[in-house]
């Protein structure tokens, strides 16, 4: 959780100053986003979920 954490939080820092500076948006743009990045996420949870429980699934 530490290595994550330590990963996503130069984007939550810099990620309205990139969205605006680099692509001409604003924070609604920055909101869509981050909003992408979680529905993702809970699309590849969802995809573990029917996943053999007798599968080892760190060895993807």
């Amino acid at each position: 959780m530490f290595i994550t954490g330590l990963l996503w939080a130069h984007l939550v820092l810099f990620g309205p100053l990139l969205m605006k500076a680099a692509f001409d948006g604003d924070i609604s743009h920055f909101s869509l986003a981050i909003g992408a990045f979680g529905a993702v996420a809970l699309l590849g949870a969802n995809g573990l979920l029917g996943v053999n429980e007798g599968r080892d699934r760190r060895a993807c």
